[in-house]
């Protein structure tokens, strides 16, 4: 009898054991709805989500920043204690072990500098974390971040032509090597010829990001040029500087045939003057 006894206690304890701990699941989910803020945690109910997102592969588009959008730390807080934390895996899941129904306080971090916390209440017995993020507010806020150092958009373009300066920008990545080099000589050409200076310069930041600043800054000049000339501008110029390069890529051919002349030249005037000596 006393065994008997003993058996029903650790099943009893086992019992109260899984109803009290459970595994919190949750994932990341990637949207474009641009009313919405950039996190959002929302508390669904098992039985009204669709249980495909637990697969392998999530159905979800494909953008150009998933991988770090998907990448999140997740910690919970209870009475201003951590009670557990993990990281998203690869396709933005999770699962968060031994957590009770409760009322928490999730607090997410990223790689962008952003954190964002929201006081939930969640049993998860019977409902998981759905961590929403806005793909368009994410992307805006992480290049702001990275631009914060490069002073070009389109409110400089237009201060800048206020006061004269018209000028069209290549801005250079010095993470990323350039094969594109035009002498300023074939440059001025162009530049002479459509009122505008070619201005390069460099910053420690990816070239995709500096591609967006160069747009929205060389847009705003285009329709100053395209207004002033009465031209299509963009099309115009760089149609310029390609015949300007073909014709530098020509100059080029030409010094380097006539150098190979000259040198020719040369060796045979060293094998004349030694037969001389001979």
């Amino acid at each position: 009898m006393p065994q008997k006894t003993y058996l029903l206690t650790i099943v009893f304890s086992l019992l109260v054991l899984t109803s009290y701990t459970q595994g919190l699941r949750g994932w990341v989910k990637i949207h474009q709805d641009t009313t919405k803020p950039i996190y959002e945690i929302l508390v669904k109910d098992k039985d009204k989500t669709n249980s495909q997102v637990w697969q392998k592969k999530q159905s979800q588009q494909k953008l150009l920043f998933q991988p770090l959008m998907l990448a999140v730390g997740i910690q919970m807080f209870q009475n201003d204690k951590k009670v557990a934390s993990t990281p998203s895996d690869d396709l933005g899941n999770f699962i968060i072990k031994d957590i009770p129904a409760g009322v928490y306080t999730l607090k997410l971090f990223t790689y962008v500098q952003l954190q964002y916390s929201q006081k939930i209440t969640i049993d998860p017995k019977s409902q998981i974390i759905e961590i929403s993020i806005n793909a368009t507010a994410f992307e805006a806020h992480w290049t702001s971040l990275l631009l914060k150092d490069v002073p070009y958009n389109k409110a400089k373009a237009r201060q800048d032509i206020a006061k004269g300066i018209v000028q069209l920008l290549d801005l250079r990545s010095s993470h990323v090597l350039y094969s594109w080099s035009l002498p300023h000589k074939y440059i001025k050409v162009v530049e002479e010829k459509y009122g505008f200076q070619y201005t390069i310069k460099h910053y420690d930041v990816g070239k995709l990001f500096l591609n967006k600043a160069q747009k929205a800054y060389n847009a705003e000049v285009y329709a100053f040029l395209d207004e002033k000339y009465n031209i299509d501008s963009k099309k115009v110029i760089w149609k310029a500087f390609r015949e300007r390069y073909r014709q530098f890529m020509m100059d080029v051919k030409k010094e380097n045939e006539e150098r190979g002349i000259q040198e020719k030249k040369n060796r045979q005037k060293k094998q004349d003057k030694s037969k001389n000596k001979n």
